[in-house]
């Protein structure tokens, strides 16, 4: 399979990439800084673009079976990289003639007064500590999950807190929701990035928003 990876300098991205080329998948890595992908590999393309640019963004996807996304901002201030690179990675995926789109979010990215996320997330993280880049992923999941793009094969992965362990061998759990019970509350970017090659094996994920974590 052929990958175009986006945020493929990032803590995520790293071990996205590394398990693509491991797997034996053809990856096109589009990065802003070329200089700071220093992997080397046969089946590596490391190009350079504009995340928020359809014109830059179309020819890198051309020949993709699927683009993947591990764009991320620090959590501290206003952004709006999700929602306008989403619709600009979306615009080049039809011209590029690719359906197949992998993206990471977060746990909690709204609210649901019939199934409210663990307290923690609802009462301290969204007030004080990630809210604004929860409301921006939240816009372009609605974009995604939107009719706007019922041509698009998409996947949102829904992550808790990224822990900075390497994975430990633990079960992924997973659930179509906005968040998962009865798990760790956190998820090493090596298994992140393993359950999002694994959406590219089946077509069970296809047009969901799938939350994630670490079993116990």
């Amino acid at each position: 399979m052929k990958i175009a990876l986006l945020g493929a300098t990032g803590r995520t991205g790293v071990p996205l990439l590394h398990q693509a080329l491991e797997h034996g998948h053809d990856v096109v890595a589009i990065v802003r800084n070329s200089s700071k992908l220093t992997t080397e590999h046969a089946r590596l393309q490391v190009v350079e673009g504009d995340i928020f640019s359809e014109e830059s963004l179309t020819s890198l996807f051309a020949g993709a079976d699927a683009v993947l996304s591990c764009l991320g901002v620090a959590h501290t201030r206003k952004t709006t990289i999700y929602s306008d690179s989403g619709k600009a990675i979306v615009s080049a995926m039809r011209k590029a003639g690719v359906s197949r789109f992998v993206c990471i979010t977060s746990w909690c990215t709204t609210y649901d007064r019939n199934d409210p996320g663990p307290w923690a997330w609802e009462w301290i993280y969204k007030p004080f500590i990630i809210g604004k880049t929860l409301a921006d992923m939240r816009v372009m999941e609605e974009f995604l999950l939107s009719s706007e793009c019922n041509d698009i094969d998409y996947t949102i992965v829904r992550p808790p807190e990224l822990l900075k362990t390497s994975s430990q061998g633990k079960d992924i759990l997973e659930e179509e929701r906005l968040f998962v019970r009865g798990g760790k509350g956190g998820i090493s970017r090596d298994d992140v990035a393993k359950f999002m090659l694994l959406t590219l094996t089946t077509e069970r994920y296809n047009r969901k928003a799938i939350a994630i974590d670490s079993a116990k």
